[in-house]
């Protein structure tokens, strides 16, 4: 039989327990488990060092470390042990997570650690009540409290707090015990204060992960402790990765092939998480191992395929868990992890602890499916849920996922986190347009917003529980998208009765154009008859014509003839005289012939014009049914331009949802992007950027540029637009100078400093480079003498918040953390007191042509300054407590903007100071405004991790979101005539530019992608109406 030693934290003897299974999985290791520890040799005595001399440590690093596994096996243990001579070895360990109320789980964690085996249930959570009260109602503190309790017997205490970061994060939601309260603050509070009195012996241990330390910043005293004691846990070696694997395992009779090691070690490379991934796959190996070995056979390399590798073994595990459920109990799992994992602003999950009351009623799920599938989860060999399925489930109960690589590894769950993220961020847009609705600022949603809207509301279902974990305005919400809708049916009713008169005009229309048509016809057959008798009449005529003429010259020549014969012929005289009678009656007729032809001539003259009439009515008939018809064409293609732009957008929000096919999210983000070029569409589409943006991320494209040289954050960035300079700023003391950034530029360093540097300002004749430093002061560089030493203007305690420079490139303005803004020469360094506030100002602006001089103040005020002097200023707007901390001019219509505390945009006229835009562009303060040299467009830096840019003139239009960084963003400058942002943040790349028109980011898809769409997701996603064509074109 296998054994293992299990430490008695009491008496520190050893008792032998049989191993199960000598990997804990998911889950940390506990302190009786300090024999299945291994790979962090030496790390555990450095950290009791720091504990010794400080009483206080703070763990830091990544998720799936080994944080809590470290303090678990390595510390307690040594403290029971007596590690600490001074101390000694009689301890009590506090151990807790802060939760979504620290006070109370503080409560908690100390009632139970000094509870008597005999205490009831009912006494344990009366007293957990009082010491929460005492702790928030009557601010006792920690060392009071513990030396008041009848079982303290003068041991040390040592204060574990796990994932300290849920002090951050749990800042609001439904199971947060009192909202009024600011409960991380009292319990920063109550460690501090126990920390500095001497009378109990409290140390206190916090383990948080490495990209939330920036928060604790927020913190004065706690930031001075951290950088006084703190252990960066580092990542573990292959060879420690070795011993991780091994040592378990020499302690059972379990052997591992060495190619299964390799391929382990292989596969971890220098990736960071893998701890708990690795514990995971071990765990399942053995237990596979255990239940198919055959004699002394080693784990090998079919028994590591057959778990599913170090990739696909945790997918391969929840799958096989999942598939056990019935149909409503996977809706019940679905519902349960999505409520208790969430995604992050990095968009990695992260946990969310819930009660199982509040799962029930935000999943509306049966008891019995929630508890079965949380027992399954969580059963032994499980452990993807916590608490142990040894605590029995009560609707109290809080559920956690035991570990954030079950979010990362486990496939089903990264699909539900982002449906559910998608959700929400659907949700809070409806909850800004509601907030504006109400206000007035905007009218009811249109497609495609309102078609989504109504979508998710029909298909996800929410409801009010669910809703106040994100935004307490349900009701507003949903009454808002009911209002949009009802408009929306009326407007669509009113077009169709349009459409219905349309259509019986049309039709109307159409018969008598029908019926002229046919009266044309017949006018045009009349026409030609008439003309035929009217071309016989004329023949007719000519013939008659012609006949009387010979009949004339004929009686004529017989006159004269009868004349010469007169004399001798006398007695032929009646003959002749009888002859020429008869040639005149001839003569008569054929004149009276000519006549009547003459008659027939003027009546076919006259029903010709009659036709020519009837034929003129019949054009204009025609031409009106040519126009109607051309208008109908026009409305049609109208409406096809409209349907084609509606499906841009509803292709640019299919591409964000698809997370399997990089390249198909790709293909419909720039299809999208093509047909709203094609039809006319709005330039910079907001949801447009985003899917491009999304797209490129996911096929892991370089689009940004990342400029090297600064290891800390940057705070403040500048552009110089005549010589394509710009200049950075940062934590680091660095200045530097990118000269012509394209590609990758080489920085040249200005100055290193000892010390932060704020705040940047450049003359506008790129002469004069100002940098506001932390204990240093105003550092004024004369760019026209390359080399030279800056001068040093000294105020404000040398505390610089707030920089603006006059157009005139001779004078700025200053302000710190006293109350006096000052006016300076930059030539002479003279400054004189431009004005004495009641309290220190948080930003500064200049209106372009210098007569306008905008001030916005720590306690929340906006002033004005008129004429460019030092007079008494108007007040434009106050808000007690909501500091105004960036300001900035648009120079067209002289309008100002601010940012706030909140996270509002304001947009006031200057002339008339009334305030004309207003908007929550950030969930946290805005640090920096910055306007283009087009002064079309603006662009917003937040502590919220993002920059947003606004088209000033479509206000209406929502922002685009340029990035989402998991950290401070401190800077933004536009360069390159305004088509590319550079971002000044607290992360890894702290100074990285980016495109800001879509057209620009659209050109990187089409060279990173090898195909077209298909013709049968041609047909899935757009449809037959509109003609194949290929997407990216050779």
């Amino acid at each position: 039989m296998v054994k293992s030693v299990s430490i008695n934290p009491g008496s520190g003897d050893n008792e032998v327990k049989d191993i199960k299974n000598p990997f804990p999985g998911l889950r940390a290791f506990n302190h009786v488990e300090k024999h299945l520890f291994f790979g962090r040799d030496g790390q555990s005595e450095k950290v009791l060092e720091l504990l010794t001399s400080n009483r206080f440590i703070a763990i830091i690093g990544p998720s799936g470390s080994g944080k809590s596994s470290l303090i678990n096996c390595g510390i307690i243990p040594q403290l029971y042990g007596g590690y600490l001579y001074e101390a000694g070895s009689r301890w009590k360990i506090a151990r807790m997570h802060p939760g979504y109320s620290p006070i109370e789980s503080l409560s908690i964690t100390l009632t139970e650690s000094f509870a008597s085996p005999d205490k009831k249930p009912e006494q344990i959570e009366s007293e957990t009540n009082l010491n929460y009260v005492l702790f928030t109602k009557k601010a006792l503190e920690i060392s009071t409290l513990v030396g008041k309790i009848e079982n303290y017997q003068k041991e040390n205490i040592l204060i574990f707090i796990d994932q300290f970061e849920e002090l951050f994060r749990f800042t609001t939601g439904i199971d947060k015990k009192n909202p009024d309260i600011d409960e991380s603050l009292l319990l920063i509070n109550l460690l501090v204060e126990a920390l500095k009195q001497d009378k109990v012996p409290i140390y206190v241990v916090i383990c948080i992960r490495s990209d939330f330390v920036g928060n604790c910043s927020n913190y004065q005293t706690l930031t001075e402790y951290i950088n006084l004691s703190h252990y960066l846990v580092p990542q573990m070696t292959r060879e420690a990765y070795r011993s991780a694997i091994l040592g378990p395992a020499s302690l059972t009779d379990a052997k591992i092939s060495p190619d299964v090691l390799q391929e382990i070690l292989n596969h971890i490379g220098d990736k960071p998480d893998q701890l708990p991934v690795l514990q995971h796959l071990m765990m399942r190996l053995y237990n596979f191992w255990k239940t198919n070995k055959q004699a002394d056979q080693p784990i090998n390399i079919y028994d590591y395929k057959a778990v599913g590798g170090l990739e696909e073994a945790i997918s391969l595990h929840t799958e096989e868990l999942y598939n056990e459920l019935s149909e409503d109990e996977k809706i019940a799992c679905k519902k349960i992890f999505q409520t208790i994992t969430e995604s992050g602003a990095d968009n990695k999950g992260i946990r969310r602890p819930t009660s199982i009351a509040n799962i029930l009623r935000i999943s509306k799920c049966s008891r019995e499916d929630v508890y079965k599938v949380a027992n399954l989860f969580r059963a032994e060999g499980n452990s993807i849920i916590t608490p142990d399925i040894l605590e029995e489930l009560s609707d109290e109960t809080v559920l956690d996922i035991s570990h954030e690589a079950v979010m990362r590894n486990w496939k089903r769950l990264k699909s539900w986190i982002e449906e559910e993220s998608d959700a929400v961020q659907l949700y809070l847009r409806l909850i800004d347009a509601s907030m504006l609705y109400q206000s007035g600022k905007t009218g009811p949603w249109r497609p495609p917003e309102l078609f989504l809207a109504i979508s998710w509301r029909d298909n996800f279902q929410p409801n009010e529980v669910w809703a106040s974990q994100y935004h307490p305005a349900y009701v507003r919400s949903m009454k808002f998208l009911e209002i949009s809708e009802a408009s929306y049916k009326e407007e669509e009713a009113l077009r169709e009765k349009a459409r219905g008169r349309e259509i019986r005009r049309t039709r109307l229309f159409a018969i008598i154009l029908a019926i002229a048509a046919v009266v044309s016809v017949v006018f045009m057959i009349n026409s030609i008859k008439l003309r035929k008798v009217a071309d016989e009449a004329r023949v007719e005529e000519e013939k008659q014509r012609v006949l009387a003429e010979e009949f004339a010259a004929e009686a004529k020549m017989q006159e004269q003839r009868a004349m010469q014969y007169a004399a001798l012929l006398e007695d032929q005289k009646a003959i002749v005289e009888a002859n020429l009678l008869v040639r005149t009656d001839e003569r008569d007729v054929a004149v009276k012939t000519a006549d009547e032809a003459i008659q027939k001539t003027e009546i076919v003259e006259a029903n010709l014009a009659e036709v020519s009439v009837n034929l003129e009515e019949a054009k204009s008939a025609t031409d009106a049914a040519r126009e109607e018809a051309a208008r109908i064409e026009r409305e049609k293609q109208e409406a096809y331009r409209e349907n084609i732009i509606l499906l841009s957008q509803t292709l640019a929000n299919t591409s964000l949802e698809i997370t399997y096919d990089s390249e198909l999210k790709a293909l419909l983000a720039y299809q999208a992007f093509k047909f709203n070029g094609q039809y006319g569409g709005l330039r910079n589409q907001a949801n447009l950027y985003l899917a491009l943006r999304n797209a490129l991320q996911d096929m892991d494209v370089r689009y940004e540029i990342i400029y090297p040289g600064h290891t800390e954050s940057v705070r403040s960035i500048v552009y110089a637009p005549r010589n394509s300079w710009l200049f950075s700023a940062g934590s680091n003391g660095r200045l530097i100078r990118w000269d012509r950034f394209e590609g990758m530029p080489e920085p040249e360093v200005i100055i290193k400093n000892n010390s932060i540097n704020n705040v940047l300002a450049l003359s506008k004749d790129e002469r004069w480079l100002v940098c506001g430093c932390e204990g240093i002061g105003i550092q004024v560089f004369d760019l026209s003498k390359p080399g030279s030493a800056p001068r040093i203007f000294s105020a404000h305690q040398n505390r610089v918040r707030g920089i603006a420079m006059f157009n005139d490139n001779r004078s700025m303005i200053s302000c710190g953390i006293d109350n006096t803004i000052y006016k300076w020469d930059l030539a002479s360094g003279i400054r004189e007191v431009f004005h004495e506030l009641d309290g220190p100002a948080k930003s500064l602006a200049i209106s372009g042509n210098d007569q306008t001089v905008a001030v916005g103040t720590r306690d929340g005020k906006l002033l004005l300054f008129s004429g460019g002097g030092s007079n008494t200023p108007v007040e434009l707007y106050s808000e007690t407590g909501n500091q105004i901390m960036s300001l900035a001019f648009r120079n067209q219509g002289n309008m100002l903007i601010s940012g706030d505390q909140k996270g509002f945009l304001r947009i006031w006229s200057v002339n008339n100071r009334e305030l004309t835009f207003r908007r929550k562009m950030h969930q946290a303060r805005i640090i920096e405004i910055k306007v283009d040299p087009s002064q079309r467009y603006l662009a917003t830096s937040s502590t919220d991790g993002r920059v947003n840019v606004l088209d000033l003139d479509d206000t209406n239009e929502p922002a685009i979101e340029i990035v989402n960084l998991n950290g401070f963003i401190y800077s933004v400058e536009f360069i390159n005539r305004g088509r590319n942002i550079v971002v000044g943040s607290k992360s890894s790349n702290p100074l990285v530019g980016y495109p800001v028109r879509i057209e620009d980011l659209s050109n990187f898809i089409c060279p990173n992608i090898n195909r077209n769409l298909s013709q049968s997701e041609w047909q899935n996603y757009i449809g037959d109406d509109v003609p194949f064509e290929e997407t990216c074109s050779k």
